[in-house]
């Protein structure tokens, strides 16, 4: 008798409550942050059915990160971390300085991130982040929105003693990232069986957790020059990139290349390219491999170039002394490139705050249209600490 009361009291407010048709329903979710609608998947099937729906259909996967995360160690532990999360809007809202969300959360990692690590990687694309440690042979996958972490298979012939480069990538035509990675060649370390490329395939799903789809396989592809540096990856359309550069046997002089590894393809390209130090930032831009140079002679400098259709590099901007400080050098790293509301081009840095004395941190905002230089309005430098780092994705 309690059972056929209960029943017949839901029949009955599931008749007074109106239902919305679905397709109001997928419109007014997404007007909501990405972030909002992950944290409501979890209220029923009906929800994570209609919110899954509605991140495939208004959310569409962009290969340019959009976030800076930037990390610190807890004061009470060294394996929790401070996250915070800053967003970079592609395009502006509004004619105003670069304000960090208040987003943050204490997470606690299976590894130490902020300790210093011989070889330690940090790559990022479309929305997850990769930590490589070559000390501790151990390798991540992290996706900072839902804050799941994967342990990635031990990649093969891999020890301490033996160091690699890798690249991280997005290929959109099948929905899935891959990790490629070749080790340095050393007869003493390594057995000639550990030598050429190996490629792991992950899968992000709807609910944002990450899945290995392909463990590691080795291809049958020359590897890149041995004797090279290389900078961090970077992927734009399905195709990783490297900046590199090593010496010509016999000489002492550099030659400057761009390492490239199609990821549909899965093989790799190399390229000459302007005398970009390998500290340069590359970004997308507009679909197009740009690369960001920041210097200092005279004041400091910036020039951004562009590689056009994939085939030749063309010098997109050139901006000298823009901070108007001439022989005064600051810290400076470039993240982005943005716009503003009114459509113009803006430059984001990570710079010293000169208004406390070169020891705080800001982000910094040059409009290449007006010239004109914002900067954000919180100090960074309490969020960095002394051991704090930060990363893009």
């Amino acid at each position: 008798m309690v059972m056929m009361r209960i029943t017949e009291k839901k029949q009955q407010v599931e008749r007074d409550v109106l239902l919305l048709p679905e397709d109001m329903m997928m419109l007014i979710l997404s007007k909501l942050p990405r972030k909002s609608l992950i944290r409501f998947k979890c209220v029923s099937r009906a929800w994570f059915h209609l919110i899954c729906t509605v991140c495939r259909q208004y959310y569409p996967n962009k290969s340019s990160p959009c976030h800076l995360m930037i990390v610190s160690q807890h004061q009470q532990s060294h394996r929790t971390h401070r996250f915070s999360l800053i967003h970079l809007p592609k395009e502006a809202k509004e004619e105003t300085s670069l304000l960090p969300l208040p987003d943050a959360f204490d997470l606690k990692l299976p590894f130490f991130l902020c300790r210093p690590h011989p070889g330690k990687k940090i790559l990022s694309s479309n929305g997850l982040v990769c930590f490589f440690f070559n000390e501790d042979v151990c390798n991540y996958a992290f996706n900072p929105i839902t804050r799941h972490i994967l342990k990635l298979p031990h990649i093969p012939y891999h020890t301490c003693n033996v160091s690699f480069n890798a690249g991280f990538g997005y290929l959109p035509r099948r929905d899935e990232h891959k990790i490629v990675v070749w080790f340095v060649r050393d007869d003493l370390k390594m057995s000639h069986a550990a030598s050429g490329c190996w490629v792991l395939s992950l899968k992000k799903s709807i609910n944002g957790t990450i899945a290995v789809v392909e463990s590691w396989r080795r291809l049958g592809v020359d590897s890149p020059p041995v004797a090279a540096s290389f900078s961090d990856s970077f992927c734009v359309n399905g195709t990783i990139y490297w900046l590199c550069s090593y010496a010509n046997e016999g000489t002492a002089q550099k030659q400057h290349l761009l390492l490239s590894f199609d990821l549909d393809e899965e093989a790799f390209q190399l390229r000459p390219h302007p005398s970009f130090p390998l500290t340069a930032k590359m970004v997308e831009i507009e679909g197009s491999l740009c690369v960001g140079e920041l210097g200092f002679c005279d004041g400091h400098y910036f020039v951004l170039w562009e590689f056009k259709n994939g085939d030749y590099w063309v010098m997109k901007h050139e901006v000298n002394d823009f901070f108007h400080l001439g022989h005064r050098r600051r810290r400076l790293s470039f993240l982005a490139c943005t716009r503003s509301k009114s459509g113009a081009k803006q430059l984001v840095f990570m710079g010293d705050d000169e208004a406390g004395g070169g020891h705080g941190r800001r982000l910094l905002s040059y409009n290449l249209q007006s010239q004109i230089l914002r900067r954000s309005s919180e100090d960074l430098q309490p969020l960095l600490g002394d051991d704090g780092l930060y990363f893009l994705f």
